[in-house]
């Protein structure tokens, strides 16, 4: 088979209207797809959502590009928007959050202060519903329970404006509507939000959070208010969260990634959060001898845990074991990506398909979207090169960020 179809990010000012959005690039595609893959552009003078559609043999053919009516922030890295590298420049997980039944697909907009809201078509295109203002300052993340969605805002500190969580309700078209006294701050003035994600049954938000090492964790009350935070100190540069269980989660630690001291040391915790809030290690920061392990992934079977490692250029499988909630290191490279220039390809945001025999990891330094099978006992194995998805027309280090998956 041929290298599939690789797609170029388009130059052009987006401008919000508040009305009505951009007409979206698109190209001829399947009817009915058996999935799709969505990455963001993040781009700063109009970000937008590049759509794929997935065959049932896990192989990408692009759909098209789609303009959120907002914009990135582009290379410059949150909270202070300094230039950087172009390696997850909104320093988060889910900023791009498709919900539950796939229907609906959010984007967030960190250098216009909004969130856009896709209805998913059933061939996988997009159809913007609208953009809103999330009520705090560069938002980048959003974590979604039911029709419950709190956005997690960065904040800029040269503006002396905190971190927050802002909450909404989705109504069935997919227009969010903002909740009062919904506002609530992090543990501290300094801190940053990496991932904010619900537990399964809704009843708890988590958010690990960057400069102060902490998770916190809010009980959700009847109206969808959050409590306040009560935190529980983690691991250093605690990062991204997946649960394997209604109250067990696993958590990526970048111990500082290359830039801090932290060759090598890359970890992952798992945990159990108890009816009361309150968050115990069971297998505490479980290393891989990689760099930066900042995204995590669990299969659809439960059994294997993958983390991302941004400085290594790779990704680190862990064995799960659904009893305890214990894990232990299976490979520490079970998959990679050279780097096309620099000293990392940068794998940051990963998604699995839904039917849970594809992994898809955004290596966003070389401006790529590799796709994996999922083998059973959990090796990744990379497409042949006809199928591997590297959208390598996508420049790099541009500042992309965000991977959905169906």
């Amino acid at each position: 088979m041929r290298l599939r179809q690789t797609i170029r990010l388009l130059a052009g000012a987006l401008v919000l209207t508040g009305v009505a959005l951009p007409a979206a690039a698109q190209t001829p595609t399947m009817a009915t797809p058996a999935g799709a893959v969505y990455t963001m552009t993040n781009a700063p003078e109009g970000n937008a959502v590049v759509a794929f559609a997935r065959g049932t043999d896990g192989a990408l053919t692009k759909l098209g590009m789609f303009p959120t009516g907002g914009n990135g922030t582009g290379v410059k890295r949150l909270p202070k928007m300094e230039a950087d590298n172009g390696i997850d420049p909104l320093v988060s997980n889910a900023s791009l959050v498709l919900s539950c039944n796939g229907r609906m697909l959010f984007a967030v907009n960190a250098g216009s202060n909004t969130v856009t809201c896709f209805q998913v078509r059933p061939d996988a295109t997009l159809a913007a519903v609208g953009v809103t203002p999330t009520g705090g300052t560069a938002p980048n993340g959003v974590a979604m329970h039911g029709d419950l969605v709190y956005i997690a805002n960065a904040g800029s500190p040269a503006k002396g404006e905190a971190a927050s969580l802002t909450g909404f309700r989705c109504d069935p078209n997919g227009r969010l509507v903002a909740m009062a006294q919904s506002a609530r701050p992090l543990s501290s003035a300094k801190a940053h939000p990496a991932h904010a994600l619900f537990s399964p049954k809704g009843d708890f938000l988590l958010v690990t959070e960057i400069m102060t090492d902490k998770i916190s964790v809010y009980r959700v009350g009847p109206t969808g208010l959050l409590s306040a935070p009560a935190s529980t100190d983690a691991a250093k540069d605690s990062f991204g969260m997946c649960f394997t269980g209604p109250y067990r989660f696993v958590v990526t630690e970048a111990q500082g990634g290359a830039k801090m001291g932290g060759t090598g040391k890359a970890s992952v915790s798992s945990c159990i959060l108890s009816t009361e809030g309150a968050i115990t290690p069971v297998s505490k920061s479980v290393g891989n001898n990689q760099t930066a392990a900042c995204w995590a992934q669990v299969s659809c079977d439960g059994r294997f845990v993958y983390s991302s490692n941004t400085d290594s250029g790779n990704i680190s499988c862990y064995t799960h074991n659904a009893e305890d909630g214990s894990i232990k290191l299976g490979k520490e490279v079970a998959a990679m990506m050279k780097p096309e220039k620099g000293e990392t390809s940068g794998p940051i945001d990963s998604a699995m398909s839904r039917d849970g025999k594809f992994f898809y990891q955004l290596y966003s330094a070389n401006g790529a979207v590799v796709g994996y099978r999922v083998e059973k006992n959990g090796d990744l194995t990379p497409m042949d090169k006809g199928t591997m998805m590297m959208s390598m027309g996508l420049p790099m280090a541009a500042g992309f960020q965000g991977l959905a998956a169906w």
